[in-house]
This record gives structure tokens, C-alpha cells and sequence, in this order.
């Protein structure tokens, strides 16, 4: 099996349908990505770099004047590796990330982030943080990167989200228990509640940042350790059934739809 580390990545795409995660761990057949991952990955970079310019004291770009850059900047990696599945102009997507990052409630949501600051060598922002675990059971690591730490030692997702996020969502989403694994295998302890919080950033009409905190039990920890083995698993004993009555399932949103349900062979 031609696969040496796990992420919560692969194992939600897993969960959500096995035979996607053949296609794009095994098979690896060249398809275009749908646009929404380079305007995700835009909007991150956008965020990022201000935060962190920000809290480590050098100049800062107003966020939307950072926002051209960057999206090009994520088309053209995009376009080096797989063309992208457009499903509205490019002028679309540089208009849309011009009006999140301009609106006002999201504009302050970023402002009042703070990120934790370490000082040496110099002062850095803890951005892109990685983490690494180990599960027994599961012969190779499961690794991650946490978009950021926050002051007070609570890491942090970004998202991108075409609707703001139903009320409690945050708490089912098995995301947090992977960076707080991680964390909890390198002794971190700035954290004792076991907390995680979610910035979601919505695509709609009057874009806004919900800022959302859940926390874990070493239950939840647990549990997800064991369906981390189990994954692992059903993925050495080669079971890739499609999930057709998945979300994922889908021609929008499943890059794989058309190999999978048979339109090309």
C-alpha cells in the first residue's frame, strides 16, 4: 500500500466515500479541481499574512489589498498541477474575495485575532503549526497542520464556507481531535480544555466570520483513535465501495464523478 502517513484529510475522505480515496491516494488518475479549493486556499493565505504581519509587528497591507496576489498566486500552483473545474469566471471569484475581505464584520473578526508569538530566533507567529501522532494499531503517522495558535494556546481552523455553519456543528466535526492528538503526544500544555476554535468565512451575499469554539473529552480522543485504526484497516484490506448516497456524491463537488459513475472509462 503506497501510502506512508495519514491525515484527518485522508481519513474524512475515506469516511465520506472509500472509492474517492482510492482514486486519489491509489489511482491517482490527473482531473481538474473544483475552483473552491485554490479561492479557499486564497482566502487562508490572505488571512494568514495579515495576522502574522500583524502580530510580529511589520507593515501591514490592508486584508483586501493582500487578496490579488494571493488568488493569482493560488491559480497559477493550481494550474501547475491540475487544471481547475470552473464552474464561474475567474473576474467571479477575484470579485467575491474582494467582498469577504472587505466586509465589515469580517475585516474586524481578523483584526481581533491574536496569535500566539514565540520569540526566538525571532518574533514568529505560530502559523501553519505542524503536529504529528502516533495510533497503536497503525504502523505509520498521522500528521497534520493547524492554520494557527491562537494567544491562548487554542488552535485554530480557517474556513471558507458557502453558508454560515448550522448551530452546533462544530462540536460533531472530528477535525479538532486530530491537531488535539497531536498536541497531546508532544505534552503541549498550554491548552488543559482541550479547546479548538473555527473561523468560518461565508461566500454569501453579505459575507460574515463566525468565530466557533468546541472542546474534547479523552473519550472523544479516544474514539477517534480507534476509528483511526479501524480506517486504517479497512484501507490495508483494499475496501473502496463508492457512497452514492454521500453529499459527496455528486458532479459539483466529487472531482472523480465522471471515472467513477462510468460517464469516461
Amino acid at each position: 500500500m503506497p501510502v506512508d502517513r495519514l491525515s484527518y484529510s485522508s481519513i474524512n475522505t475515506y469516511l465520506l466515500c472509500p472509492k474517492s480515496w482510492e482514486f486519489r491516494y491509489i489511482l491517482k488518475p490527473r482531473v481538474p479541481v473544483a475552483v473552491a479549493l485554490p479561492f479557499g486556499s486564497a482566502i487562508h493565505e490572505a488571512i494568514q499574512t495579515y495576522v502574522a504581519a500583524k502580530a510580529e509587528g511589520h507593515e501591514v497591507k490592508p486584508l483586501i489589498d493582500l487578496w490579488p496576489d494571493c488568488w493569482q498566486g493560488a491559480v497559477n500552483e493550481r494550474r501547475n498541477k491540475d487544471n481547475i473545474k470552473w464552474d464561474r469566471p475567474f473576474s467571479y471569484y477575484t470579485d467575491l474575495g474582494d467582498k469577504m475581505l472587505s466586509a465589515p464584520n469580517v475585516v474586524a473578526a481578523v483584526e481581533a485575532i491574536e496569535p500566539m508569538v514565540v520569540l526566538a530566533p525571532a518574533e514568529t507567529a505560530v502559523i501553519e503549526r505542524k503536529v504529528e501522532f502516533r495510533v497503536p494499531g497503525v504502523p505509520i503517522p498521522v500528521i497534520g497542520y493547524i492554520d494557527m495558535i491562537a494567544a491562548d494556546g487554542v488552535p485554530v481552523d480557517f474556513k471558507t464556507a458557502s453558508r454560515k455553519w448550522s448551530t452546533g456543528k462544530e462540536h460533531g466535526e472530528i477535525q479538532p481531535d486530530f491537531y488535539l492528538l497531536g498536541l497531546n503526544q508532544e505534552n503541549y500544555d498550554l491548552n488543559p480544555g482541550h479547546k479548538f476554535r473555527y473561523y468560518i468565512f461565508t461566500k454569501t451575499k453579505n459575507p460574515i466570520c463566525q468565530v466557533l469554539e468546541t472542546s474534547r473529552y479523552w473519550g472523544d480522543l479516544f474514539f477517534t483513535m480507534k476509528l483511526i485504526k479501524e480506517t486504517w484497516e479497512a484501507i490495508q484490506a483494499g475496501v473502496f465501495p463508492p457512497n452514492p448516497t454521500g453529499w459527496k456524491c455528486s458532479k459539483k463537488y466529487c472531482e472523480y464523478w465522471e471515472l467513477c459513475r462510468g460517464k469516461e472509462l
